[in-house]
């Protein structure tokens, strides 16, 4: 199992502690929770606050077709549901105040970190409170970033679907381009900046890092590469921002219907915060 860190922050000055966004949505009833968000039906299943942390878990309903149960000695057969029921897939989180960090498990097929920072959003009293999750780059991509002297290249694929439903998207300069990529079916839109000679370092940096933690949770980028050196003689090396984030990967072992069980993953969860706070990779 696969889990990453992201920075929370509050988009607002008004907002309130993500902490009251996970009471708000437990405390609705179970049938009122579901959220219809861009491209998929979202439900906040479970959440447990213990110790200031939330342990949360959360479903995605699955449309289409579903799978079937098949065995090395049987034929395939049909799973069998009422026409009011769902295939379902979830993702556990655990929030930490003390650190400012969610952790998220990575379900190809479940709800993503984006989602999860959509639909904490709530309103009161005439007033939005939503929230920012900023993906963590591993402590080593961090200080080689720090450490160089020469950026020769930006290189930046957007997820075209991603990029055309954020909020910020109509106000980009290169909107006309997000325009005819979208209409011509196009998957991605690539943005290169490079002089061989270096660009400027702070602003190449700074561009690099605002892409980043800009488009939905770093979801939105398939590609954020710098060609940079140390140094003016040593060679050119390529910083993938998009491998190189804070991942733990565990060993969880399957439960009931070859699944990992909630409990299993909030536990491997907390072990990793433990571990990563104690290292202070949570900064």
């Amino acid at each position: 199992m696969k889990v990453y860190a992201y920075k929370v922050s509050l988009r607002n000055d008004w907002t309130h502690p993500i902490n009251q966004a996970f009471r708000v949505a437990s405390e609705k009833p179970l049938e009122t929770r579901l959220i219809q968000l861009s491209s998929s039906r979202i439900r906040l299943e479970d959440a447990i606050f213990s110790g200031g942390q939330v342990f949360a878990n959360f479903a995605l309903f699955r449309s289409g077709s579903g799978p079937a149960i098949v065995s090395e000695s049987t034929h395939l057969s049909e799973v069998d549901i009422r026409d009011d029921q769902f295939f379902g897939e979830d993702t556990a989180c655990l929030y930490d105040p003390l650190s400012g960090y969610i952790l998220v498990q990575y379900n190809h097929h479940g709800p993503k970190a984006s989602a999860i920072q959509e639909y904490l959003s709530f309103a009161n009293d005439g007033l939005v409170h939503s929230y920012l999750f900023t993906p963590k780059l591993s402590p080593s991509s961090e200080q080689q970033i720090q450490s160089l002297a020469v950026v020769s290249r930006v290189e930046v694929s957007f997820a075209i679907p991603n990029l055309t439903s954020h909020p910020g998207a109509s106000g980009l300069s290169f909107g006309s381009a997000v325009d005819i990529a979208s209409a011509n079916g196009a998957e991605t839109l690539s943005l290169v900046i490079g002089n061989r000679r270096g660009l400027t370092l702070s602003a190449a940096k700074d561009l690099a890092l605002s892409l980043y933690r800009a488009f939905s949770c770093g979801e939105g980028i398939k590609r954020l590469a710098l060609k940079a050196q140390v140094d003016d003689d040593s060679p050119r090396e390529t910083i993938d921002l998009i491998a190189e984030r804070l991942c733990g990967e565990e060993d969880v072992p399957l439960g009931v219907g070859r699944r990992y069980s909630v409990q299993d993953r909030w536990s491997t969860m907390a072990r990793l915060l433990r571990s990563w706070r104690d290292t202070g990779f949570l900064t």
